[in-house]
């Protein structure tokens, strides 16, 4: 299920380019910068059409960048039609910054720039003058205020104030808020206007290395009833104490915290020579040091050291390990920076150790027990892979991912979280960007469709719905549903397998059979088979709806192909073309008659029995 109470709504990646209008200091720590151009409306560019620049939310941020080198070249993402590739070597030199206000009426674009370092990005907030040029890409997504909750926590530093600003800017009357703001004196306090019941506590830094004013400050304060959302950000290292705070002495969920390190206190980016060929071999084929990272995050290492366990005994007994055997890693953990030794001999996190403990999807992502990891590891079976063109055993349990899968209550619900998740951000961009206007009837299924079909429902309040999967992925379902309470009642469920043909059929058959990331799941002659039995269930003027990511053969970055391969090993498929999709479209009977790209690689494309109803849609277009 989606980690975070706030609605999301996405866009597609574009690159603009802007022009510097106005610059004005707000205090000795803060520059604004106002920037404008004919790019942040909409406009054409290399053949593509791409449309205005939008903010919907008071954090979001976008991506600026910068020289590479002391001649002043900058490099940039290629530009595909709603998605952009990015270079590998070099990589373009690039900063978040956050949108403190956008006007979509004067294509008026608002960024603060808080001077808490010597950076390539606040410097030149610092000395650009009107008439300068920036591009950036940006923002992809935002997120929308949280709901359902009595009240908002917000806690930060002063690059967190452009955010800040913005929310209590934005706040209804009605809404209920307390703020906690760390800066470095009292000269740098900033207006913050608001019609909100707010309330706002101003910490003063002391430059003390063993304290935290904001953190001191924060739980300190009185804790009013209700359910709260905490949103905190600011330099990295400093909210340890805020998150343990939060999600521990507090017991907040995961979802009702969103807690981001905006920056890290000596992370000013110097320009290196490139790496030699040999260096760049050594760098991605070592093996041990991705899977000890991961013991030391299943373990919970960084997380016990930060919680003053300082010793390898203590820490042994703590982590149920040998300690001999712990001693050796520990030396090793040292090494690459995931533990250090301050100058008591005490251990306490290193650098890597501190990136480690930025945030909960970290923490699973490198969890060796966790459904990333297990994803991950499929291409241990890589070799068998790509002798066989077939879905391959992982070295590590013997076993295809879909065995795992079926035999694993535990990892399958980690697995349909983990789609979830994504959905969560799919669902808004469907509804935003795909019309559903005279759709009556819909079936929906993949493990991500309670989460669309929410998003749809709450939209369209002329559809009724089923829901096809297995018994146990329709549990889980249901319960994303239940995010949705008025749209419940509207869902039918039908236990069966997808690749059968739907058992529950409405008179005159379905309008529409939405296929939520599902097809990348089976390889081709089952995709063909699955095609051809939820055919049966539209009408003669119905259609699938294919929601999926597709391979763009001119697009082709490390992550897309590296995903391609991912999802040969676990099901002896892979991210398919177009072209690809088309082919095994046909040998189903099947005509793709549209195709809409939503951006991050996620398409949709409309299948129609071939026909003359195929031909008519064809022929309109």
């Amino acid at each position: 299920m989606a980690r975070s109470r706030r609605p999301q709504v996405v866009f597609p990646e574009v690159i603009r380019t802007a022009t510097v209008t106005d610059t004005r200091q707000l205090g000795p720590g803060m520059r604004r910068v106002v920037l404008r151009g004919e790019e942040l409306r909409a406009f054409e560019r290399g053949g593509f059409r791409f449309p205005a620049f939008r903010s919907e939310g008071f954090d979001d941020f976008v991506r600026l960048f910068f020289p590479v080198d002391d001649a002043g070249t900058v490099l940039l993402p290629i530009q595909h039609e709603r998605t952009v590739e990015w270079p590998q070597d070099p990589r373009p030199v690039s900063r978040n910054y956050t949108v403190r206000r956008f006007d979509e009426h004067t294509a008026e674009l608002v960024l603060d720039f808080a001077s808490h370092d010597t950076g390539v990005a606040s410097t030149w907030g610092k000395r650009c003058v009107t008439g300068d040029s920036i591009s950036f890409v940006g923002p992809v997504r935002s997120g929308l205020p949280p709901t359902g909750v009595d009240w908002v926590l917000l806690v930060g530093d002063e690059t967190a104030l452009p955010a800040m600003a913005r929310y209590l800017e934005e706040a209804s009357p009605e809404s209920s808020i307390r703020v906690f703001v760390e800066v470095a004196d009292v000269g740098r306090r900033l207006p913050m206007p608001t019609n909100a019941r707010a309330e706002v506590t101003w910490v003063y830094r002391d430059n003390s290395e063993s304290s935290s004013p904001l953190e001191t400050a924060v739980r300190a304060a009185p804790w009013p009833q209700g359910s709260v959302f905490a949103w905190v950000a600011g330099e990295s290292t400093s909210l340890r104490g805020i998150r343990r705070y939060l999600r521990e002495d507090r017991a907040l969920p995961p979802d009702m915290v969103d807690i981001t390190g905006y920056w890290r206190r000596v992370d000013v980016p110097t320009l290196v020579d490139d790496p030699e060929p040999f260096d760049k071999l050594s760098e991605r084929a070592e093996i041990f040091s991705p899977f000890a990272i991961r013991a030391a995050n299943t373990l919970r290492i960084p997380w016990h050291v930060s919680r003053g366990v300082s010793g390898t005994a203590e820490l042994a007994a703590a982590t149920g390990t040998d300690p001999r055997a712990l001693a050796k890693f520990v030396r090793y953990l040292v090494a690459v920076e995931v533990l250090a030794f301050d100058g008591t001999g005490k251990l306490v996190p290193g650098d890597v150790g501190d990136a480690m403990l930025g945030d909960d999807w970290i923490s699973n992502w490198l969890d060796l027990d966790g459904i990333e990891a297990r994803v991950e590891l499929s291409v241990t079976g890589l070799v068998e892979s790509l002798r066989g063109g077939a879905a391959s055993s992982s070295a590590i349990t013997g076993r295809t991912l879909s065995v795992d899968l079926d035999e694993d209550p535990r990892l399958a619900g980690l697995h349909h979280d983990h789609i979830a998740d994504e959905a969560a951000f799919l669902g808004p961009a469907l509804i935003e960007d795909y019309s559903f206007d005279g759709v009556s009837t819909l079936l929906v299924t993949g493990p991500g469709s309670g989460v669309v079909l929410g998003s749809i429902l709450s939209k369209y309040s002329q559809i009724e719905a089923g829901v096809l999967g297995m018994p146990s992925e329709l549990a889980r379902v249901r319960r994303d549903l239940a995010n949705w309470p008025t749209a419940g009642g509207r869902v039918r469920d039908a236990a069966q397998s997808p690749t059968a043909e739907p058992a529950w059929i409405p008179n005159g058959g379905f309008d529409v059979y939405l296929l939520v990331e599902v097809t990348g799941h089976y390889p081709d002659d089952d995709l063909v088979l699955l095609l051809t039995n939820a055919a049966v269930g539209i009408g003669d003027r119905g259609k699938l709806v294919v929601v999926e990511r597709l391979l763009d053969d001119a697009a082709v970055g490390e992550d897309q192909a590296e995903f391609d391969l991912l999802l040969l090993c676990m099901y002896g498929s892979g991210v398919r073309t177009r072209a690809e999709f088309d082919a095994l479209a046909r040998r189903a009977g099947l005509v793709v008659t549209a195709h809409q790209l939503f951006g991050w690689g996620i398409s949709a494309l409309d299948l129609r029995r071939a026909g003359p109803v195929a031909d008519a849609v064809l022929e309109g277009r």
